[in-house]
């Protein structure tokens, strides 16, 4: 459930959503979400497609940092022309997107690491980089994808998880193997900058299907 519901049905009632969905971002982990990431495949939305918005729904329609710089109205509408209502081609836009905007030698690992496009996107985003404090909010560039399908099992490619939440999981790995074969689990590691376990190039080689 989120956070903010009353943002998140803001934003799904101007999508015209009737259900709550499950949200994914696209190509993409917050570490703010959490230790573990689920890296799931195109399958789970295929299955049952609410549509796919260029940027985070919620923090748009509620908003949120730079996303206030515009009107509320003026929000929603921005909103509807970043959304691509259960486009089944967004998947080629996304890679487009982040090979021409992002970088075109380091630019999934760019995009997962949170920094900003180093190319306009020519859209209503653009805006909203211009707005944007010192704290780069990938929100506004990280795209989102929703569908009305729970993740099944066979929906996960890989797990990234921190070193310490692993501990955590060991027992479960021993105890049930069967539960995580086929799953390619990602253990962070950590340095004199921090924990990494979301940022680092064998997630994007993951989320490309390596």
């Amino acid at each position: 459930m989120p956070t903010e519901p009353d943002v998140v049905s803001a934003a799904e009632a101007v999508l015209g959503l009737t259900t709550r969905p499950v949200y994914g971002y696209v190509g993409d982990l917050h570490p703010k979400l959490g230790r573990i990431g689920l890296i799931v495949s195109e399958r789970w939305y295929r299955r049952s497609p609410l549509g796919v918005s260029r940027c985070d729904s919620g923090g748009l329609v509620g908003l949120h940092g730079a996303f206030g710089c515009i009107a509320k109205d003026a929000a929603r509408a921005a909103l509807l022309r970043l959304t691509m209502k259960e486009s089944l081609t967004w998947g080629l836009r996304f890679r487009l997107e982040v090979f021409m905007c992002h970088g075109r030698l380091g630019g999934w690992l760019s995009y997962l690491r949170g920094q900003p496009p180093q190319r306009p996107l020519k859209d209503d985003r653009d805006a909203f980089i211009d707005n944007m404090s010192f704290d780069k909010d990938r929100r506004i560039w990280t795209w989102e994808a929703r569908s009305e399908s729970p993740i099944q099992r066979g929906d996960v490619e890989a797990i990234a998880i921190t070193a310490e939440a692993l501990k955590h999981v060991v027992p479960a790995l021993r105890g049930t193997p069967s539960a995580f074969s086929n799953i390619k689990v990602i253990r962070g590691s950590a340095s004199s900058v921090g924990v990494h376990h979301f940022d680092e190039e064998n997630v994007v080689m993951a989320f490309m299907g390596r």
